[in-house]
């Protein structure tokens, strides 16, 4: 522990902003060695540990003034400048298809969700337990849409609301999250409302039985399963025999919309990457 704190402390940028994502690293670092299980954590003098805390505490606060600036960009209005400029410096493109990266830690800590998790619970039969989408595929998500400004998103089981959000943020469309969980879909008003985003809103349902009317792009981050997924593209295919819509998927109910007649995909197969379907 003491090489690592010696070479931090010496570090004058380190807590520049532009050093957010070392920050993270770091961050992590620190958490483990400060561990009380860890191979170092109780072996090291005290004074290490104050040390240790001491940067800890620095490395984090300098990392929340990074969120607290781009909170009020959004705030303002300018939170699509801002957040593009920060993802092309984060980077990720390389990171695996299911892992999260630096670009979601600042995006967490944006939204202030580091302390907020669900219940732990699985909110029914053939539902999943909520986990948000990568930031990278939700940008992902955004270049291949090219959305205009009569389109509305809809996210099926859209928990705390990150993908709403950043779809409102970066685009400026209209979006609408669905949750079942209502304690994940009332923090995710609450963050919406302190940001002053205007054009999202969330609603405490069932995606079997919500009103899907204003949708014209759908997304699903196989959020429910067998006879809940079953049900849920019914109800889209009901949708579309009344106007053109685009379903956009990740994950591992990539497959399964694809096996639907009514939908097609100029995506290539597989589960590693968001895939936009269109009505036939």
């Amino acid at each position: 522990m003491l090489a690592l704190l010696e070479q931090l402390e010496l570090d004058s940028t380190l807590l520049e902003d532009h050093r957010f994502a070392d920050r993270v690293d770091m961050i992590d670092r620190l958490d483990e060695l400060l561990m009380p299980d860890s191979p170092d954590g109780e072996n090291n003098p005290e004074r290490l540990h104050v040390r240790a805390r001491s940067l800890l505490d620095a490395l984090e606060d300098a990392n929340a003034r990074v969120c607290a600036d781009i909170r009020n960009a959004v705030i303002r209005g300018e939170g699509a400048a801002c957040l593009r400029a920060w993802f092309d410096k984060l980077g990720g493109a390389g990171a695996p298809s299911d892992s999260y990266d630096h670009a979601d830690a600042l995006v967490a800590g944006m939204f202030d969700f580091a302390n907020v998790h669900d219940s732990g619970t699985a909110p029914g039969q053939d539902m999943v337990f909520y986990q948000p989408t990568p930031v990278r595929h939700v940008v992902a998500m955004i270049d291949k849409l090219a959305s205009g400004p009569g389109d509305t998103l809809v996210d099926l089981g859209s928990g705390l609301g990150h993908v709403p959000m950043l779809v409102n943020i970066l685009t400026g469309i209209r979006t609408i999250g669905i949750e079942v969980q209502a304690q994940l879909m009332e923090r995710a008003r609450e963050t919406a409302q302190a940001l002053n985003l205007h054009g999202v809103s969330f609603v405490h349902g069932d995606a079997r039985a919500a009103d899907l009317s204003a949708g014209t792009v759908f997304y699903l981050y196989t959020p429910f399963k067998g006879a809940v997924m079953d049900e849920a593209l019914a109800r889209l295919a009901d949708e579309a025999r009344d106007r053109p819509l685009r379903i956009v998927t990740f994950g591992p109910c990539t497959s399964r919309v694809g096996a639907e007649p009514w939908l097609e995909s100029r995506d290539g197969p597989g589960e590693n990457g968001v895939c936009v379907f269109h009505r036939r």
